[in-house]
């Protein structure tokens, strides 16, 4: 990897996957933290960012982890607790097979390390402003 931008060039490609995964089956997903900070600030990246936040209701979150056992390209490995017993994270990462980045927070663990977007389940959601709201003035 030479730069960032070749780098969030094969970040889009795993969207693209995640994208084609999901409208094949019904799945919903939304970009969450500093890829949607990018998309809508930048149109794009944030200039600086080195990977991709996918969200999902848990509902889909569990779909897409099953579909794609068998849809997934065989370019990526989708990582969490379930392939690797070293990876200490409550979320999944979709790793680009034959990449590697190693990130801050994995630098001393034995788990895979490679281009990655993080794909992260969401429960409890509220549907409701006013309690969406306060939920969040409840977190400060």
């Amino acid at each position: 990897m030479r730069n960032l931008g070749e780098l969030q060039k094969i970040n889009l490609e795993m969207l693209l996957e995640t994208k084609r995964i999901c409208e094949k089956n019904n799945i919903k997903y939304f970009l969450i933290g500093g890829s949607l900070i990018g998309a809508v600030r930048h149109k794009g990246f944030i200039p600086w960012d080195d990977d991709l936040d996918i969200g999902m209701l848990r509902e889909d979150y569990e779909k897409f982890l099953s579909v794609c056992k068998d849809e997934l390209s065989n370019d990526y490995f989708l990582q969490n607790k379930d392939t690797d017993s070293n990876f200490g994270f409550c979320f999944t990462k979709m790793l680009k097979k034959n990449t590697l980045l190693i990130e801050k927070a994995t630098v001393t663990s034995m788990c895979k390390k490679g281009i990655f977007i993080d794909i992260v389940p969401f429960d409890s959601v509220p549907n409701n402003f006013l309690l969406v709201r306060t939920t969040n003035l409840l977190k400060l």
